[in-house]
């Protein structure tokens, strides 16, 4: 059986700090939406708490710049380009890859991880590239740009295949486990740590370099350079003195090590 307790961590953890949403902006401080994906990236302990690499690298950020950072967990990575767009918050921390479409909307911190951003996840055998999805049930998460990919995969073959968009990662992943999709995409960081946390269900993982590699980092509300500016000096810092690649070894071990 899928595990019970680790689907109600997930589903649930939106609803633990949903009253954060009804809280007044109180000046002087910055609020970050966090979209929590799955152990060791980020994801809910069992004893409440968010944790994770990415919680460990805000903290040592908060630490370091002095910023006052209130964080508030979302369903969806959809709902925070909405919530940042009509500004409602200012930051959002979810793994986030740089694209040109969104830097017409939003700012973009240092990038603090380069990674893939095409890591397959499935439990077909036959799936060994990115062009053996051409005729497959794939799942997305909403949000990125791998549907975009898909479709023009699809279209350049054509072959409608199915294409599917859930919300979070973990749904996606679920799908896959259960049997009902063949196959399901994102970024290395994100989506690895699945396949460690579900050892027993046999997913595969295939990294494909079709798209080169993948910038990873917070995305700002176009009205605050000056949160950038102060992220974008803490992290050149944490990246020159060697603290991010101490805390990628801390929870991926040598998965990321250059």
């Amino acid at each position: 059986m899928f595990h019970s307790k680790k689907i109600l961590q997930v589903l649930s953890c939106a609803l633990l700090f949903s009253s954060l949403t009804a809280q007044a902006q109180t000046p002087g401080h910055y609020q970050m939406l966090r979209v929590l994906h799955v152990e060791p990236l980020s994801y809910m302990s069992d004893e409440g708490k968010i944790a994770g690499f990415e919680s460990d690298l805000i903290a040592e950020i908060k630490k370091r710049s002095g910023l006052d950072i209130r964080e508030e967990v979302i369903g969806s990575i959809s709902q925070g380009f909405d919530s940042l767009q009509a500004g409602k918050a200012d930051v959002m921390a979810a793994a986030l890859s740089i694209t040109a479409e969104r830097e017409k909307i939003f700012l973009y911190s240092e990038p603090y991880f380069i990674g893939s951003p095409l890591t397959i996840v499935t439990k077909d055998e036959s799936i060994k590239t990115w062009q053996d999805l051409k005729d497959k049930t794939v799942m997305v998460q909403g949000g990125f740009t791998h549907e975009k990919w898909l479709k023009e995969l699809k279209a350049e073959h054509d072959n409608d295949g199915s294409i599917k968009s859930v919300p979070t990662s973990f749904l996606a992943v679920k799908d896959v486990i259960r049997g009902k999709a063949d196959a399901t995409i994102n970024d290395d960081i994100i989506i690895l740590g699945y396949v460690n946390t579900y050892k027993e269900y046999n997913l595969k993982s295939v990294i494909d370099n079709t798209f080169g590699q993948d910038r990873i980092a917070f995305l700002i509300n176009k009205n605050h350079p000056e949160l950038k500016e102060k992220m974008d000096k803490t992290i050149k810092e944490m990246k020159a003195d060697g603290t991010i690649d101490a805390l990628l070894k801390k929870w991926w071990g040598d998965l990321f090590v250059k």
